[in-house]
């Protein structure tokens, strides 16, 4: 139980690493707005990867 929270929380972190490098990529398709997006849409699938974990 607790590995899966650790696993859970690395991948989120991971995610949120992956996500903040693309976003400072300096193009124009990458504006605030959007990286906004991105970076909420990271933390909704990491979000659910959790929960999903925690009711395993």
């Amino acid at each position: 139980m607790l590995r899966e929270i650790y696993l859970s929380v690395i991948l989120a972190i991971a995610a949120g690493i992956t996500i903040y490098g693309i976003s400072t990529v300096p193009t124009a398709i990458f504006d605030a707005s959007l990286k906004g997006l991105i970076f909420s849409l990271g933390l909704f699938i990491a979000g659910l990867h959790f929960l999903k974990n925690l009711t395993a």
